[in-house]
């Protein structure tokens, strides 16, 4: 734009001066002393006209320079803003990073949380199942050896025995053992109907592993119960064939309590099985356990 204006005022100072030659010449050829004095009038506006380029054309520089210094401030305004957002973003940027490595810090903590409860539990169920299987192999083992040691006995004795006595102590045994073996049928039923309920669930996706662990110790518990029975209906026949059946009565019925305890035991294994299978599928657990064997507790 510069530019342009000085060769348009330099084409104007251009024309001015070859109007006043021309002027100068025709006026030469009519009066040579006038044309010297228009010589120098057109000089003295020459020079006036230069003077006058040379003020436009420092205010044209002015205008530039001062054109020059908005541009520079506004882009050095420009610079500040974006600058601004960008630390602005960066500082954003930060802060989500920070949070996405504590919801990483508090997930790692709560998967480490549910692996150590999960050890934990089975820790639990494994000192269950070692302490079970060590009191029923001292059950065993014990009703081993009475029964070893009853049978000794069983010929010295057997003559000592009153029939009436034996018919009395037969019968309550009957009862004892007959109910017994009901409550663990029942209870072994109920079994199969809950393993048939996890299986069921199961395969709806529906992760029930506690409960099978649970059933599976109820079935440990109703196999101690079908072994105490079995001691019992042994020690019964012995009692009767001793020598002193009132005496030995008293063995019958430590193991009628053994029994008794084994057959609560499974029936308490159930309970929690199927209040294992009702926290499994979301229903509440503080609902009350509905099952066959709920009179079974009483009638031990």
């Amino acid at each position: 734009m510069y530019t342009k204006t000085l060769q348009k005022q330099l084409g104007v100072i251009a024309f001015v001066v070859f109007s006043f030659f021309i002027l100068s010449t025709v006026a030469f050829a009519q009066d040579e002393p006038t044309l010297q004095d228009k010589r120098m009038e057109a000089r003295d506006v020459f020079k006036a006209d230069v003077e006058v380029m040379k003020e436009k054309r420092a205010d044209v520089r002015t205008e530039v320079m001062e054109k020059r210094d908005e541009v520079r401030n506004a882009r050095s305004d420009i610079r500040e803003d974006l600058k601004g957002d960008v630390d602005a973003m960066r500082q954003k940027r930060d802060e989500i990073q920070a949070g996405r490595a504590d919801n990483r810090e508090v997930a790692e903590e709560k998967r480490d949380a549910l692996k150590d409860e999960r050890t934990e539990k089975r820790d639990v169920m494994k000192e269950k199942r070692d302490s079970l299987k060590e009191e029923r192999d001292g059950r065993r083992e014990e009703v081993k050896e009475k029964r070893t040691e009853m049978k000794e006995k069983r010929e010295t004795r057997r003559a000592e025995m009153k029939e009436k006595a034996k018919k009395r102590i037969e019968a309550y045994a009957q009862r004892i053992v007959k109910r017994f073996g009901a409550a663990i049928e029942r209870l072994t039923k109920l079994g199969d109907r809950i393993e048939s309920r996890i299986n069921k669930l199961e395969e709806r996706g529906l992760d029930l592993s506690n409960a099978r662990e649970l059933l599976r110790v109820a079935r440990a518990e109703i196999g101690a119960a079908q072994t105490d029975v079995d001691a019992v209906i042994v020690a019964v026949r012995e009692a009767l064939e001793n020598e002193n059946p009132r005496e030995a009565f008293s063995t019958v019925r430590e193991l009628f309590r053994t029994a008794k305890d084994s057959v609560k035991a499974a029936h308490r294994a159930l309970v929690e099985a199927i209040h294992e299978v009702k926290v499994g599928v979301g229903t509440r657990s503080d609902a009350p356990v509905e099952t066959d064997e709920s009179s079974d507790q009483n009638e031990g």
